[in-house]
C-alpha cells in the first residue's frame, strides 16, 4: 500500500495483508473509528473476511466475517 504525502507524492507505503487469489477486497470504514478497514469476499466459496486497520499502516488482527451463498 503507498500512502499519499500531500504535496502529490508518496511516503514509501508498507506492505498490506496477504490473501489467496479469488477474493475481492471492498475498503470501508467498518468499526466506526474513522480508519479504512478492509472487507474480502471469495465469490466461489461465500467465505468473507474483515482486515482492520490500527492507525499505524498496520493492522490488528482479522476476523472472520458471514459466510455467504457463492456467486
Amino acid at each position: 500500500m503507498e500512502f499519499a504525502d500531500g504535496s502529490g507524492g508518496w511516503t514509501g507505503g508498507v506492505k498490506g495483508p496477504q490473501f489467496s487469489p479469488g477474493w475481492q477486497v471492498y475498503p470501508g470504514n467498518l468499526n466506526t473509528d474513522g480508519l479504512t478497514d478492509l472487507f474480502l469476499y471469495n465469490k466461489t466459496s461465500g467465505a468473507s473476511w474483515v482486515e482492520f486497520a490500527d492507525g499505524s499502516g498496520s493492522w490488528t488482527g482479522g476476523v472472520k466475517g458471514p459466510q455467504f451463498s457463492p456467486g
